[in-house]
Parts: structure tokens; sequence; C-alpha cells
């Protein structure tokens, strides 16, 4: 009987977890579309129509809006608009807008628009059919030293586009060779022997002025001898 109801339950769970709907996102949404900004600074209505994701069972989590590639903020996927209220003074100013999907996180990428504030916080640019896909062109420097076995480098968009979209790898995993390290400690020492055998060949000398230390000191440079011939033999192989 404990048979047969292990075998009800495991048809039981089985039949539940595969009921259970996966669904697996590997793919970036696409960028919203026309991107309008209208209104004067401190009261900038930023709108913008809705990015496509794929598969169906994923779909849009939110909205980024960023100003000159700096993140200003997000909001859901079912939100269209926001309004930037900064105090903006006069010049140009670069909005876009990327949308991220609900599996995976993916960022995909923004669509971008300018505008103008003039002498007196008014805009102008900034329609509908000005705005454009944005393509990032990133630019990284040199990785850091190994530090940690890790080691870090910073990578910049040119474009300023707001996304992270095909950003390269930033992080990566390293080793300090042991070998190296042994060398330089190698060297150092090498570095200290003439010093020490200038020190010990001075105090025999000393010693060999009187005629009670001659054969001691005799001694003595026999067995330094010795040990240099050792330590060069063994330095060459």
């Amino acid at each position: 009987m404990r048979l047969i109801s292990f075998l009800f339950m495991g048809v039981f769970i089985f039949n539940m977890v595969s009921a259970i709907p996966i669904c697996i996102d590997n793919m970036p949404p696409s960028s919203p579309t026309n991107l309008g900004i209208t209104g004067n600074s401190g009261n900038l209505l930023i709108s913008w129509d809705v990015a496509i994701d794929s598969p169906n069972c994923s779909g849009i989590l939110e909205y980024v809006i960023s100003r000159d590639g700096v993140e200003l903020a997000r909001v859901g996927g079912d939100v269209l608009s926001f309004v930037d209220d900064a105090s903006l003074g006069k010049g140009e100013y670069d909005y876009t807008v990327h949308a991220i999907d609900m599996v995976g996180r993916n960022a995909g990428a923004s669509v971008k628009n300018k505008i103008t504030i003039n002498h007196g916080g008014g805009s102008s640019g900034g329609s509908r059919s000005s705005s454009y896909e944005c393509e990032v062109n990133w630019s990284c420097r040199n990785w850091s030293e190994c530090i940690n076995n890790e080691q870090m480098r910073i990578c910049e968009d040119s474009n300023k586009c707001g996304t992270d979209l095909k950003k390269p790898e930033i992080s990566q995993e390293c080793e300090v060779e042991e070998s190296e390290i042994n060398l330089i400690d190698i060297d150092k020492k090498d570095e200290n022997i003439p010093n020490r055998f200038s020190a010990i060949t001075g105090a025999v000398a000393g010693a060999m002025s009187t005629p009670e230390g001659a054969a001691t000191s005799a001694f003595v440079l026999l067995a330094l001898t010795g040990f240099l011939l050792i330590r060069i033999k063994n330095k060459k192989k």
C-alpha cells in the first residue's frame, strides 16, 4: 500500500510541476518610439510610445528615463510619460528612454530626442518626429591591477544613450603569478649577499692581524668560499 501511495504522490507532483509555465527571455525589448518633449524648464513632459518585447510570456517591466546619459527616473511598464521638474539653464539637453523586460531584466535600445532651453526658460525642438533610436558606442579604459583576484575597468558610452545594452564586461577574475613574486624575493635576497660577505670578510681580516687568529680566520675563509660556490651553482640551475 505504501508503494502505491508513493507512486500516486509522485505522479501528482510531476503533473503539478509540468503544469507550471516556464518563461525564458534572453532577448532585449525594442526601443520605445516617438519620444516627444513639450513644456518649459521646470515642467517638461516626456512621453513615448510603447516598446515591444517577446516572447509573449515576458513583457515590459519598466521604462528608464535619462537626461544627458544620467538616469532621472523609472516608471512602470504601463506608464508612457514622465515630468521633468528640474530647473534647467540655457542650453541643449538630450533625453533618452529605454525599456527593461520582466524576464531576464534585459535592457533594450533607447529612443533619443534633443531640446534647447532659451533665455526665458522655454524649450524648442523635442517634437516626436525628430526622435530616433540611439546607437550605443562603448569605450573602455585599461584593466586595473589584480586586487583580491579581480580586475576592474570603466566603460562609457560616448553617445549617452542611458542604457546598458551591449555594455562590455567591467570586471574579471585574475591571478597573480606566484613565480613572479618568488623571483622578486630572491633578487632582493641576492642583493644583500655582497654586503653580508663584505662584513664577514672584514671581520676575518681583522682577526688575521694577530697570530692567534690566523688559523681560525683561514678556516672561516675556506668555509665562506665553499658556501659561495654552492650558492652560485644552485642559482645557475
